[in-house]
């Protein structure tokens, strides 16, 4: 037992007593070591936790204020439009990412993935494209190049494929567009084998479902 001051009075009054003999306020019980540790040690917790949630969740990405971005999480498909100065009207994007990556002679390295690409233009009209992480697609700007396109478990079919004006060896335009999007609207997966410097030819697999366009 120990002696506590009532908050009213000032009174001495036992730690066992509910209120003060005197002017009969309760009597507030100190609070325990133990109890504080406890509180100390749950407050350190939340603190860590938040902590961990922006080390090891970080946004995946920042969108410029011109760009406006839709996603799903069930699909494949990322969606985004930007502005064309030119013309005052959007570009619209729809982009893949390949579900598997591929090693590459140096300088490119292992792990190069690889992403389709739909695109409306309001001047070029649409387009369809494969870009690369890293690599050499052996394909010119000034001449078309074969490549391989298969969509689910239909037989494989052969595209023209054409590299941008700029020398770009990272990525090529499929031609003949209307034959590809209609191919592509009817099947869950495609598979592109493309050409490369030094690796011979690659395939990147996509998944294709769901596609809004």
């Amino acid at each position: 037992m120990a002696l506590l001051k009532c908050h009213e009075c000032s009174n001495e009054v036992s730690s066992e007593a509910k209120t003060c003999p005197k002017c009969g306020a309760k009597v507030k019980k100190p609070t325990s070591r133990a109890v504080k540790i406890i509180a100390v040690i749950f407050g350190i917790g939340i603190l860590l936790s938040i902590f961990v949630q922006i080390m090891f969740n970080p946004s995946e990405s920042v969108t410029p204020q011109s760009e406006q971005t839709t996603s799903s999480p069930k699909l494949p498909w990322h969606y985004s439009t930007t502005r064309d100065d030119m013309s005052g009207k959007n570009i619209a994007f729809a982009k893949a990412t390949s579900l598997n990556r591929e090693d590459l002679h140096w300088p490119y390295g292992p792990g190069i993935a690889a992403t389709l690409t739909l695109r409306k233009h309001p001047r070029s009209g649409k387009n369809a494209y494969v870009s690369l992480d890293k690599g050499q697609i052996l394909c010119r700007s000034y001449e078309s190049c074969p490549i391989m396109i298969r969509f689910d478990d239909r037989p494989a079919e052969r595209y023209s494929a054409i590299a941008p004006s700029d020398g770009s060896t990272e990525i090529v335009f499929i031609q003949n567009y209307a034959k590809f999007f209609s191919q592509l609207k009817q099947s869950k997966k495609v598979l592109i084998e493309l050409p490369m410097y030094q690796d011979g030819n690659r395939s990147w697999q996509f998944k294709v479902n769901g596609l809004s366009w």
